[in-house]
């Protein structure tokens, strides 16, 4: 069985993944992070999309 998302889904999930990276973003921004931090934070996120990715 297949299931095709519609246009509306395929809206929603472009908002609702718009939303999440806004929070995140300003959730990152509240805190004081080293170089070192927001280097490790950098690579964090290179595997985390090689993991969305797949």
């Amino acid at each position: 069985m297949q299931v095709d998302i519609t246009a509306a889904g395929a809206e929603l999930v472009v908002e609702t993944i718009r939303r999440r990276d806004e929070l995140l973003a300003e959730m990152l921004r509240e805190v004081d992070y080293t170089e070192d931090e927001l280097a490790t934070l950098r690579e964090a996120s290179a595997l985390m999309r090689r993991v969305v990715e797949r």
